[in-house]
């Protein structure tokens, strides 16, 4: 997973964000702990020097989720709030205003990406 160190709401060790201001990708495969998943953002525990450090990542900070095993991958643009400085997301917190909240659910559209077409079988 990759994302960017500086967006709001984006939760690292001051040592990782020194050393990676821009951007940083993070491996979940074997050694991971306390992975929370939320509505708009995850949170992680990883070994960095040998100590436990959690990490809080807010969707609209991923740039890229990649998974070599299946050779399966994506890249995303910014999100809605990736520009917007002082914004902080809070995982437990719902979304705020959001838009679409009075919007019917017949007027709402988006495209759909089945992932069964990339498994193998």
């Amino acid at each position: 997973i990759t994302f960017k160190t500086d967006a709001p709401g984006v939760e690292v060790p001051d040592s990782l964000g020194a050393r990676y201001p821009n951007e940083l990708t993070i491996v979940l495969q074997h050694q991971f702990w306390d992975l929370e998943v939320g509505d708009r953002a995850f949170s992680v525990a990883l070994s960095f020097n040998q100590m436990r450090q959690k990490l809080t990542v807010p969707y609209d900070a991923v740039t890229a989720f990649a998974d070599p095993s299946v050779k399966f991958g994506l890249q995303f643009q910014g999100g809605a709030n990736a520009g917007e400085a002082g914004a902080r997301i809070d995982p437990a917190e719902p979304p705020a205003d959001d838009d679409t909240a009075d919007t019917p659910a017949s007027q709402l559209t988006a495209d759909v990406v089945a992932l069964d077409s990339f498994r193998k079988k």
